[in-house]
């Protein structure tokens, strides 16, 4: 659960920060500064918690949708109904809804992937994971091209948000990564099963804290020089440019029509219309489009359908996995398996078991790989049993492949 929360701040970090961007390459203000629009912002938390819990618990493509469009509603709800109107508030309402359209777009396309990536399952593949659940350190750079951006656009509201954002999704991350190294190890390792998991726990975070305190250590002292940065205005650095002078000289070589333009519209009137195609064409060209529609229909609908089908859990209300009934009783690998085991059904391949399994009846040690027939019965103490004569004059035949045997 720790690691989710970290994956729902991850996203929400990420996505808050755009806004107030646009605000600052816009020149645009807000009632209550950069910080009151920032923690407006925040607001992306609400579709980005809902739509993680349900693309994993909703069964179907339908449910889901229906949980995306509620949430729509309440964000529509929440940004734009009772706000004034203005360029700031539109341009918030805007970029919120946006953003919600896109994760739940996004969230529709990693659980597809997820699916297919199963289908085709790979042990050598990686699997697939989103940027919206996948906390890293390179995700820092971001936050640094943010700060850069702040910089270049003179705001300096930008610039904090995305410097302290950039602290705590440092930690963030690293703390991510101490709990996904540490759960992969435990699973990797089967052998440290015999040591203690709180143990294993406890030596791994004594480490993550001493990298805490040096990142903390190095972060402390662009603390203390905030007020020092130097903004600048890139709208501005070519506001005092001179334009290059220039002459301009009239050369017409126009020359007026007597009468004016009075014919003109005689000439025009006598061009003839172009025909109109006959019925055959007319008719043609609209079977064609009727077909063209039909197909475009057609593909949508089943592309639609494939969707819908793909989006479905694999899991059933008791847990049971789901898996597609296939017309092939046994694939290719599985009777090479079943022949490795049992062999084949002829009579000679049922002599060699049945002598094999009386071997291994009666002698609990390996027989030698060098060892002849009658020194492995010896070694085993059937040398005196008539019924091993018998099952060693066939054995000797099948071996030595002295006769057919068909029965």
């Amino acid at each position: 659960m720790i690691k989710k929360i970290i994956e729902w701040f991850h996203a929400t970090l990420i996505f808050a920060l755009l806004i107030p961007l646009f605000f600052a390459v816009g020149e645009l203000s807000q009632n209550g500064g950069m910080a009151a629009l920032y923690i407006k912002c925040l607001l992306i938390a609400v579709p980005i918690v809902i739509t993680s819990i349900s693309s994993q618990r909703a069964r179907t493509l339908t449910r889901y949708m229906a949980v995306c469009a509620l949430t729509v509603m309440v964000m529509f709800f929440l940004t734009c109904v009772g706000k004034e109107r203005n360029a700031g508030n539109t341009v918030y309402a805007v970029g919120i809804m946006s953003e919600t359209v896109f994760i739940i777009g996004k969230r529709i396309a990693d659980r597809l992937r997820l699916i297919r990536a199963d289908k085709n399952y790979d042990p050598f593949a990686p699997k697939p994971v989103s940027f919206l659940d996948n906390p890293s350190l390179s995700y820092t750079w971001y936050f640094v091209i943010m700060y850069v951006l702040g910089l270049c656009f003179n705001s300096k509201g930008v610039c904090d948000i995305a410097f302290f954002s950039a602290i705590v999704y440092l930690f963030l991350a690293l703390a991510y990564t101490f709990f996904a190294t540490t759960n992969e190890y435990l699973n990797l390792n089967k052998r440290t099963k015999g040591i203690p998991k709180k143990r294993l726990y406890g030596v791994r975070a004594g480490m993550f804290f001493l990298y805490a305190v040096f990142i903390a250590a190095a972060i402390m002292p662009s603390v203390f020089f905030i007020g020092k940065r130097h903004y600048t205005d890139i709208r501005k650095w070519f506001d005092d440019t001179k334009a290059a002078p220039y002459d301009i000289q009239w050369e017409s070589e126009f020359v007026p029509v007597p009468g004016g333009f009075s014919g003109m519209p005689a000439e025009l009137d006598a061009i003839e219309a172009p025909p109109e195609p006959s019925e055959f064409w007319n008719g043609l060209f609209w079977v064609i489009a009727a077909v063209c529609a039909a197909v475009g229909i057609y593909a949508v609908v089943m592309a639609a359908r494939q969707i819908f089908a793909d989006f479905r859990r694999g899991l059933d209300d008791n847990g049971d996995k789901v898996e597609e009934i296939e017309d092939e009783s046994l694939h290719k690998d599985e009777i090479m398996t079943f022949v490795r085991k049992h062999g084949d059904d002829s009579e000679a391949a049922k002599i060699r078991r049945r002598y094999k399994k009386t071997i291994r009846k009666h002698m609990k040690a390996i027989p030698a790989p060098y060892g002849t027939p009658s020194e492995i019965e010896s070694d085993a103490g059937l040398s005196d049993d008539e019924d091993m004569h018998m099952l060693h004059a066939l054995y000797e035949d099948v071996r030595y492949n002295r006769k057919d045997i068909t029965k």
